[in-house]
């Protein structure tokens, strides 16, 4: 089956009533005879391609040749002909691209996949090196594959001892499960861990238009299911739930394609494992992840990753304003970034079973889980035109699987949250306390000074001294020997779960009131740096934002030459290479600079920015101009011209920015609100210390109507570039 695999109505009736007789009269009766019975079911829908026709004037050209009886002249026309559609068909090509890239799923289109996968494709090094061994040099292509094999063999080792008795434990949860179900029938009907309902939601989470698998069958293939093969499904997959079906090949050894991490990859440890999984397994451990999400989804301030109504950006938001707060208020602030090295491949299953467990996952449950992740797995690696011997697979989750982004963010978010508690027992990590510290502020005392400034803030204890977004971790500390600490805790942490700190990698900043320029770790002395990236934002200590604007701008023009092809195309129409460059460029241009404040100089930054991608892609060059124009009226001429366009298609970027500011501070002011949880960002935002509040009561003792911060900056608060009741326009 191909991966566009899209019946059209008889197609599919035609498809279910033979994927009907195959699965009647007991002729399927494991995965691999199902799997068989869909693809041979389905083999009679062809691809559907979009087909090229001729335009009217081709067809009079076409008609006046056909009626012509010279034939010198009918040659002469039929080269015309041959030329005139050779174009057209050039510009429909490019019209089509551009036309799905501006429909509102043009990044599934598969043209528009074709091309982006080109860009991807990275030319073959010179030479393979490897951290196995740091001096080599290898340019022999025929032993790269070796030198691939043998990265992937060290990553996936685990110790046999361990491994051994995590699998002596799934035979003990086997054990119990038989013992506790002993008075069942285990036929998958009677006695069901996945339900029709958990069926039907696992399928509508399968994405739609990827790789198939070993099993050959795609996504769109098992939405089309008949009530009966779809019972039958749903027995096979209870069966192998319970341990009484053995899973097939395709599900143990895994296609994985190695997916370079950068344009100039050189080292073997520079590829990234993506693995194509079967698409049944992809549906059972959906059915899987369906059941155990509500006891292992991640809680709490900390991890955000992986969770459905949580974002980058509010990371993005929460880290800018811990380095606003302690700026403000005189706060020493370090925040550390962490790298995790191959942090999905080696996160041991023990430390998944021990998760489990701990969250009370029922018996049944755990144990279809861990047969998954403990049985005998291998990886078929593959890269660039090479095919690698099998690796076997002992520990890590594998990327591309469902279960793998769920597993490894669960874990860490409950790693993270132990430490978290026990730093703030001993009072390590940023602290901002209780508002109203003292006890004669109490919650009375709030309602009775009602009137103060500011009487929305809320009063509660504020200790995040880490936040993650999946493998992406931050430690943020009140100086550098807390920064040390933490930084030897997460360590230690890390190797418990089979993971590993690479300190190489490892950056850190700090504002004006921390003197140190250096923390240790170990014996790695880690020196500070001027920004951090943090998940696309670029972010300093001393609040400085210009930095992230350049961060942004310089992302945007490599998206900018990424789609070059087609934002350059001549032949297609102006306003729809304009569409597809707010669908890509655009996105990459803007990406969290909602979070950032109001300033005119940020926005004149952005609008030039877009003016010198537009004449870039209008071909305005200073060669098709008077040439007696000098390079400065040149520029002011085309500036000029661009500037009244975008005024008038409504495409500038500067209104886009203020109404996704406006949406964003709307999306923050609605947590706590109706059902949703109190955000730490909302809490963040509206923290003011102590101090603040004795200030603002003075104040109005004196007749005064607000306290300013004497030590204010000149720019304003992240909150009071919108309007002051912004708390009250909350829609929703």
């Amino acid at each position: 089956m191909h991966k566009r695999w899209s019946p059209s109505v008889e197609e599919q009736d035609l498809y279910l009533e033979r994927l009907r007789c195959a699965c009647s009269g007991g002729q399927v009766a494991c995965f691999e005879e199902m799997s068989k019975a869909i693809v041979s079911s389905a083999m009679h829908v062809k691809p559907k391609s979009s087909a090229f026709r001729d335009s009217p004037v081709l067809k009079s050209m076409c008609a006046r040749r056909n009626a012509m009886t010279n034939r010198l002249e009918k040659d002469n026309l039929s080269r015309e002909i041959i030329r005139h559609r050779k174009d057209e068909r050039k510009a429909w090509t490019h019209e089509l691209v551009i036309a799905a890239a501006s429909g509102p799923d043009w990044s599934k289109h598969h043209i528009l996949q074709e091309i982006d996968r080109k860009k991807q494709v990275r030319q073959m090094p010179r030479a393979l090196s490897t951290p196995l061994d740091p001096a080599l040099r290898e340019k022999d292509h025929e032993k790269w594959p070796g030198m691939f094999a043998d990265l992937y063999d060290d990553i996936f080792q685990w110790c046999h001892g361990e491994l051994h008795d995590e699998r002596v434990n799934l035979k003990k949860l086997r054990h119990a499960l038989d013992c506790a179900l002993s008075n069942e029938r285990l036929d998958g009907r009677r006695l069901q861990l996945i339900t029709q309902p958990v069926l039907f939601e696992a399928q509508s989470r399968l994405k739609r238009g990827k790789a198939v698998g070993n099993d050959g069958v795609v996504a769109e293939a098992l939405l089309y299911l008949g009530s009966e093969p779809t019972m039958l499904l749903l027995e096979l997959f209870n069966l192998r739930a319970f341990g009484k079906l053995a899973a097939p090949d395709s599900w143990k050894h895994t296609l994985t394609v190695l997916i370079p991490k950068v344009t100039s990859a050189c080292s073997v440890d520079q590829f990234r494992p993506i693995a194509v999984v079967a698409m049944l397994q992809k549906l059972y451990m959906r059915c899987l992840l369906a059941l155990v999400e509500k006891y292992i989804m991640p809680k709490g301030d900390i991890q955000h990753g992986n969770r459905r109504h949580y974002q980058t950006t509010e990371v993005i938001q929460f880290m800018r304003l811990v380095t606003e707060k302690c700026l403000e208020w005189g706060r020493p602030c370090v925040i550390v970034s962490l790298d995790v090295k191959k942090a999905f491949d080696r996160l041991k299953p023990s430390a998944i079973a021990k998760l489990l467990e701990k969250r009370g996952v029922p018996l049944h449950l755990r144990h279809a889980i861990m047969q998954e992740l403990l049985d005998d797995r291998s990886l078929d690696l593959r890269v660039f035109d090479f095919t690698c011997r099998k690796v076997r697979m002992m520990r890590g989750v594998r990327q591309g699987s469902p279960e793998s982004a769920l597993f490894f963010s669960a874990v860490i978010n409950d790693a993270l949250t132990e430490l978290s508690l026990i730093w703030k027992r001993e009072d390590v990590g940023m602290h901002f306390g209780k508002f109203g510290g003292d006890e004669q502020l109490s919650e009375d005392w709030f309602l009775e000074h009602d009137d103060v400034l500011g009487a929305r803030v809320l009063y509660e204890d504020i200790h995040v001294p880490c936040v993650a977004f999946a493998e992406d971790m931050y430690l943020i500390a009140r100086s550098h020997a807390e920064a040390e600490r933490m930084l030897r805790d997460v360590s230690e942490m890390l190797i418990e779960l089979g993971l590993e700190l690479q300190v190489s990698k490892t950056k850190w900043i700090k504002n004006k009131h921390i003197s140190a320029t250096v923390i240790c770790h170990g014996t790695v002395e880690i020196p500070v740096v001027d920004s951090l990236v943090v998940l696309g934002s670029a972010l300093r200590g001393d609040t400085q934002e210009t930095i992230t604007v350049e961060h942004r701008i310089e992302q945007a023009w490599k998206c900018f030459h990424k789609w070059s092809r087609l934002l350059l195309c001549k032949e297609a129409p102006f306003a729809s290479r304009v569409s597809l460059w707010q669908r890509t460029v655009q996105v990459s241009l803007l990406w969290g600079l909602q979070t950032i404040r109001q300033h005119k100089t940020i926005d004149r930054r952005l609008r030039t920015t877009q003016l010198l991608m537009f004449r870039k892609m209008r071909g305005m060059g200073r060669n098709m101009s008077n040439e007696n124009e000098t390079w400065l009226a040149w520029q002011k001429r085309t500036f000029r011209e661009l500037a009244r366009w975008v005024d008038g298609s409504g495409t500038c970027v500067v209104p886009v920015l203020n109404k996704s500011k406006l949406s964003w501070v709307r999306h923050l002011a609605r947590f706590g609100c109706g059902v949703r949880e109190i955000h730490v960002v909302k809490r963040l935002l509206l923290w003011r210390p102590l101090s603040w509040w004795r200030k603002q009561q003075q104040a109005i003792a004196d007749g005064r109507s607000a306290w300013r911060h004497p030590a204010r900056f000149k720019t304003l608060r992240y909150e009071e570039q919108f309007p002051s009741n912004w708390l009250d326009t909350v829609q929703f």
